[in-house]
C-alpha cells in the first residue's frame, strides 16, 4: 500500500475519532448536530474514495496502456459496488474494461466475490456506497433505550431542560418552569403545559433504519483497508 492510499486512511482514521467525541456529546445533550451529520459523510465518502483510487491505479497499470488517449479519458473509473452481474458488467464496461474475466481473471473473481448481491458480508460495501451517494441528505435518529435514565423536561414555551438523576439531585422547592420536583423521585409532579420523560439516546441510527451511523462508519474503515490490502497483492 503507497503513502498516498495510507495518508487518506489516516485521515479516515482521524475522522473516525473525531466523529466518536461528537457523538459522545451529542447522546449528552441529546441533539443530533449537523456537524456529526457532516463527519458521517465525509468517512463515508472518504472510504469509497479510496477505493476509486485503488481501482483507479489498477486501472492505469493495467489497461491505460493498451488504450487510446481519448478512450483513457472517457473511462469511468469507480470502485465496482453493484447489485447484480448485468450492473457489474456495466460499470466495467463504463470503464473500458469489458474484458477483464479474460485479461486478469484474478482480479475479476475478486471483484465478483466480494459484491454484496454475492456475499452477505459485505453488505457493508452497499451500505458504504449507498451513504456516501447521499450525500447532504443524510438523517440521524436517535435509537432509545429505556433501561437507563435521562430526564427531560420541557414546557409548551419551548423550553428544555434534561438531567442524568444519577448525577444531579435536588432538593425540596426546586421549580422546572413552574412545576415542583419530588426529591423522591426526582421529577416534576406535571402541570398543564409542562411534562417530563425518562430516556437516553444510546446511538445515532440512519433514518428509516436499524444501522448505526457509527458503526457502519467504524465496521467500513476497518474492513476496507483488509479489502484493499488483499485488491492490491493482486496487481
Amino acid at each position: 500500500m503507497d503513502t498516498s492510499i495510507q495518508s487518506q486512511f489516516q485521515r479516515a482514521e482521524e475522522l473516525l475519532n473525531e466523529l466518536e467525541r461528537e457523538y459522545k456529546n451529542a447522546l449528552t445533550t441529546q441533539e443530533v448536530t449537523d456537524r456529526a451529520k457532516n463527519i458521517t459523510h465525509e468517512i463515508l465518502l472518504k472510504i469509497r474514495s479510496i477505493l476509486d483510487h485503488v481501482f483507479y491505479q489498477y486501472f492505469k497499470k493495467r489497461f491505460a496502456p493498451n488504450l487510446s488517449d481519448e478512450e483513457v479519458k472517457k473511462a469511468r473509473i469507480y470502485f465496482p459496488i453493484v447489485n447484480s452481474d448485468q450492473s457489474l458488467k456495466s460499470t466495467l464496461g463504463r470503464a473500458k474494461m469489458n474484458d477483464l474475466d479474460r485479461i486478469d481473471p484474478k482480479v475479476y473473481n475478486f471483484i465478483k466475490s466480494i459484491q454484496p448481491y454475492r456475499n452477505s458480508s459485505y453488505k457493508w460495501l452497499e451500505l458504504l456506497n449507498r451513504y456516501a451517494v447521499e450525500g447532504k441528505h443524510i438523517r440521524l435518529t436517535p435509537q432509545k433505550k429505556q433501561t437507563q435514565e435521562r430526564i427531560s423536561v420541557e414546557s409548551v414555551t419551548g423550553g428544555r431542560v434534561v438531567w442524568d438523576p444519577k448525577n444531579v439531585q435536588f432538593g425540596p422547592g426546586v421549580r422546572i418552569f413552574g412545576a415542583s420536583v419530588d426529591p423522591s423521585t426526582q421529577n416534576i409532579i406535571p402541570i398543564p403545559g409542562v411534562e417530563s420523560r425518562r430516556e437516553i439516546w444510546v446511538s445515532f441510527n440512519f433514518e428509516g433504519t436499524n444501522i448505526n451511523a457509527f458503526g457502519l462508519c467504524k465496521e467500513s474503515l476497518q474492513k476496507s483497508r483488509k479489502l484493499v490490502e488483499k485488491f492490491i497483492k493482486l496487481f
